[in-house]
């Protein structure tokens, strides 16, 4: 029987990432208009999300 915490780390894992987490790359330029890196843009941006003591880490989120 699964323990509590594989299901916690399961159901952490299968959870999307907050929409914070998703934009934390995201700078002004000049203009004060946002500004969003290629490798944003193409999803491929690397995230981690902690969440309590489990790390959750979103590689080529699309």
């Amino acid at each position: 029987m699964p323990s509590i915490r594989t299901a916690r780390v399961l159901a952490v894992a299968a959870a999307p990432p907050p929409a914070a987490a998703l934009f934390a790359g995201v700078g002004r330029d000049d203009s004060g208009n946002a500004a969003v890196t290629r490798q944003q843009a193409d999803g491929s941006a690397f995230t981690a999300v902690r969440q309590g003591d489990v790390i959750v880490d979103f590689v080529g989120f699309r």
